[in-house]
């Protein structure tokens, strides 16, 4: 991974972990004097769901930043519609929320295009885009022939045992040592 593409992948995921604790800062509102301990903890935990889910969302950038900057989009875009009439708090919560998003969008089409794999289809496993990107990276671009002999591959431990059975005396008193593909 490259400098640059590395600082793609970044930069959103520091700012979407800033603004998760810059949420999280709303919740010591909920303690106030005069209000029992409990209300007010329960108060907190309600405060403190929206930084939960944006820093559920970073976390799931880890794996698909696309997916996560258009949850970051709808997240600006829902706030920014919920609140009415009050541009600052727009301003505040949904700006931030919105440049995430966009970054994470280009890290996640950056991403995309240099070799990443993508997100499962329904019920399936995640693939690489093409098979060029994989033949870039070094693997083989053909896969390795398979045995065509009918007999079930034998075991590390069958093997290891069987190339005991052939050691002099003398060797078998050495430690055993197993091939690495065991």
């Amino acid at each position: 991974m490259t400098t640059t593409s590395a600082g793609l992948l970044w930069v959103p995921r520091v700012l979407g972990i800033a603004l998760g604790l810059f949420l999280a800062l709303f919740a010591l509102d909920a303690f106030e004097s005069g209000k029992p301990f409990w209300h007010s903890v329960t108060d907190a935990l309600i405060h403190l769901l929206p930084s939960a889910l944006v820093l559920s969302l970073v976390a799931l950038s880890w794996r698909w930043p696309s997916v996560a900057g258009f949850a970051f989009l709808a997240l600006a875009a829902g706030y920014a519609l919920t609140t009415g009439f009050r541009p600052d708090w727009v301003a505040v919560i949904s700006g931030p929320l919105l440049i995430v998003g966009l970054l994470f969008l280009w890290a996640g089409r950056h991403h995309d295009e240099h070799g990443a794999t993508r997100p499962p289809a329904a019920g399936g496993a995640a693939r690489p885009h093409s098979d060029a990107r994989v033949r870039r990276r070094g693997a083989p671009s053909v896969a390795p022939a398979r045995s065509t002999s009918d007999a079930p591959r034998e075991s590390c431990y069958e093997r290891h045992r069987s190339a005991k059975s052939l050691e002099t005396p003398k060797e078998r008193q050495q430690p055993a040592v197993y091939r690495r593909d065991c």
